[in-house]
């Protein structure tokens, strides 16, 4: 299965202010607000990709060769399935109706499967048969995992105050990113 981002998020989990709080950084310090927010945004992308969450509300598309008849997505939390469209064995496109199927959205990874008594069709021979396009993503900051909230921060505090890979003293060391220790009590795991 391929995922594609499709429509990024219009918000970011963790706010400029919310920021400049946590890096004891007055509220009307401005000089960097556009490296903060660079910051903000990779912090949120190392996020989301050891995680394999969508943190907030976005637009994806998966691709799959052929419709298994189980369906399983590593891209929570879902939101709803937009359509389910696929080649047909002539190789026109189709759209599958949302009463063909059934969505387990409470899982993670969220699955779907086939309604009682229909079967998935038949689909062409072909890369990229089948096209699931979904919404995923918290509805709001205050849903998202704390854990991850407090690893985003603590990535954007190490960009912030070492802005490098490496800190020189007496001894020197890589920064530690402790906050893959707090991502991985919310990653969902391919399967």
């Amino acid at each position: 299965m391929n995922l594609k981002l499709v429509t990024p998020s219009a918000s970011q989990p963790v706010s400029l202010s919310t920021v400049k709080a946590h890096l004891r950084l007055p509220s009307s310090y401005t000089a960097e607000d556009t490296m903060l927010q660079a910051y903000i945004d990779a912090a949120v992308k190392t996020a989301e990709d050891r995680t394999n969450r969508a943190l907030m509300e976005q637009t994806w598309r998966a691709t799959l060769d052929k419709v298994p008849s189980l369906i399983r997505i590593n891209k929570t939390p879902l939101i709803s399935v937009t359509s389910i469209q696929y080649y047909d064995s002539d190789g026109s496109l189709q759209t599958l109706s949302s009463d063909d199927y059934i969505v387990d959205g409470d899982g993670e990874p969220w699955r779907i499967i086939p309604a009682p008594g229909i079967s998935f069709p038949s689909t062409q021979d072909r890369l990229n048969a089948v096209t699931i396009t979904f919404k995923a993503g918290y509805a709001s900051e205050s849903l998202v995992p704390k854990n991850i909230i407090a690893g985003i921060l603590m990535i954007v505090d190490d960009l912030w105050k070492n802005r490098g890979t490496i800190v020189t003293g007496t001894i020197v060391s890589e920064i530690p990113l402790t906050a893959d220790k707090l991502f991985s009590t919310e990653r969902i795991a391919w399967l």
